[in-house]
């Protein structure tokens, strides 16, 4: 007999279709991004790729006119997060090393 079927296929298409969205940063392990913890997982974020707070508050001040990283609005911040991320390569990049 045919083995049975794999059970991640067996999800219709969308529901397996990964949801876009700024606020959600599943990435890395940083989880949600929320009203009360924007700041605490941008920190995270600049720390997984090694940015000083000098590095941070000079992106900050250049891109949005905010002398300070955590100073920044969520939305300034969930932007920045999303640019830190892209900086950090993938596993899939990882495996093509």
């Amino acid at each position: 007999p045919p083995p049975p079927p794999d059970p991640v296929q067996a999800v219709p298409a969308a529901a397996a279709a990964p949801v876009e969205s700024a606020r959600a940063i599943p990435r890395h392990g940083l989880g949600e991004v929320t009203d009360q913890n924007y700041l605490t997982v941008l920190g995270k974020a600049l720390d997984m790729i090694g940015w000083s707070d000098e590095q941070a508050d000079q992106y900050s001040k250049d891109t949005f006119g905010v002398s300070h990283w955590d100073e920044l609005g969520r939305s300034q911040a969930e932007k920045l997060i999303s640019v830190l991320l892209d900086q950090i390569p993938s596993s899939s990049d990882q495996a093509k090393v």
